[in-house]
């Protein structure tokens, strides 16, 4: 995806109709399939589904803090890396995405 080549979050549009949850947390699904980052909400319905969806789970959070604490570790030791660029940048979104959830006490739908 084109946010992916930036390095820009991938947000998906808004879905309308309010009142049916089921169908939001199907396109959500879908989107949050395809690589997007979150989705925009227009009700305060929306947002634990956008939460459950796009938030890291905790093996994911662990996981990408394994990564950056061995990236870290090749680096401060000048051991040769291989390419792990599309792995980092992951991790990276992943770990920032879950401390600032953690740290407001909140999820990471935009609402």
């Amino acid at each position: 995806m084109a946010a992916r080549m930036h390095d820009v979050q991938a947000i998906d549009g808004p879905y309308l109709q309010i009142k049916d949850v089921d169908g939001f947390r199907r396109v959500a699904g879908r989107s949050a399939a395809l690589g997007f980052d979150g989705k925009w909400v227009l009700h305060p319905g929306q947002i634990d589904i956008a939460n459950d969806i796009y938030a890291p789970s905790q093996a994911e959070f662990e996981r990408a803090e394994d990564i950056l604490a061995a990236l870290i570790e090749a680096r401060d030791n000048t051991q040769p890396l291989w390419d792990v660029s599309a792995t980092n940048a992951t991790a990276t979104r992943i770990v920032v995405a879950a401390t600032a959830a953690r740290a407001t006490g909140e999820g990471t739908a935009h609402a």
